[in-house]
């Protein structure tokens, strides 16, 4: 039986091009097609879908490299070091956060340093699926620039009938051992983007990925609507007015979005229209609005169970 590596090359047909013999890295993109196996089965078995890096396959005798171990003992301190905080702070029993009317939290602020690494930028280009490409960079202002080409055209390898898309996300909160934590966002009531476009509509997207394989692709979106030119502008999207979505298709079933369950922020530009694209972000942020009072903007329609 094939290593876990080159059964899933093989599942995508392109071991010949971009493994060798064990599975190492040559001059392929690191980013592989998700396997047609995976989205023909009831049960999800990776919560990337398969499209991952083969940097995370590695032999399994590089984890024994004198480099690999020294990294490993650096991490571990690390993670115990953030522990230790994390369990003062729970014991210190701290009272739960008093809002007041137009208090703000930053979520990413870019013109601070640290919020410059760890953006990812991925693109049809990237899994073979398109031409696509797109890039994340900083500006001598600190500010934070997504940018790029759109293209439609699908590549033609007789399966892939549709492209065009790019996508940015946000870095991760991470607590101790590099554990994703959750946005806790409760009683906030919109959220707040700086931006300066280029007259595109993106689309804005907050990950709940729930517990279950049914439900790590779900989101909740926004379009995200920018004028051109030079001027910036500041978009507050009320939290009520996103809509429920599964995988890019909007569900029947909508439903106010739990401000306790976004585990990540990502922007999406899809809009049809072939050619360059340029988004700047100075900041993200959520805001109380006391006088805004809507849970839910969409109405509740009753779908008819036909099987009872």
């Amino acid at each position: 039986m094939l290593p876990w590596r080159l059964a899933t090359a093989t599942a995508s047909g392109v071991v010949g091009r971009r493994t060798g013999l064990a599975g190492r890295r040559t001059s392929w993109s690191p980013l592989q097609r998700a396997p047609a196996r995976w989205a023909q089965t009831f049960y999800e078995p990776d919560e990337r879908g398969g499209y991952r890096s083969f940097i995370e396959y590695e032999n399994w005798y590089d984890r024994f490299r004198l480099s690999q171990i020294k990294a490993r003992y650096r991490w571990y301190l690390r993670g115990f070091r953030t522990l230790g905080q994390e369990l003062r702070k729970y014991a210190r029993l701290d009272p739960m956060e008093y809002l007041r009317h137009g208090d703000v939290r930053m979520v990413h602020d870019l013109r601070n340093a640290a919020e410059h690494d760890s953006w990812i930028v991925t693109a049809d280009s990237d899994y073979d699926q398109g031409r696509s490409w797109g890039e994340f960079s900083i500006t001598q202002h600190q500010t934070g620039v997504f940018s790029g080409i759109l293209n439609q055209e699908p590549v033609k390898d007789g399966h892939t009938k549709a492209a065009g898309y790019v996508n940015l996300r946000a870095p991760f909160v991470l607590r101790s051992f590099d554990r994703i934590d959750l946005h806790d966002w409760q009683g906030y009531t919109h959220m707040v983007v700086k931006l300066r476009g280029d007259g595109r509509t993106y689309l804005l997207n907050l990950n709940v990925p729930g517990t279950f394989d049914v439900t790590w692709a779900d989101t909740y979106n926004y379009p995200l609507y920018t004028r051109g030119g030079p001027y910036w502008q500041i978009e507050r999207i009320p939290f009520s007015k996103f809509f429920f979505g599964h995988k890019g298709r909007i569900q029947d079933i909508q439903g106010a979005l739990d401000l306790q369950s976004v585990r990540n922020i990502g922007i999406t530009l899809a809009d049809g229209v072939d050619g360059p694209f340029r988004l700047e972000i100075e900041y993200i942020a959520v805001e109380y609005d006391e006088n805004y009072t809507e849970e839910f903007a969409y109405e509740m329609y009753g779908v008819v169970d036909k099987y009872h």
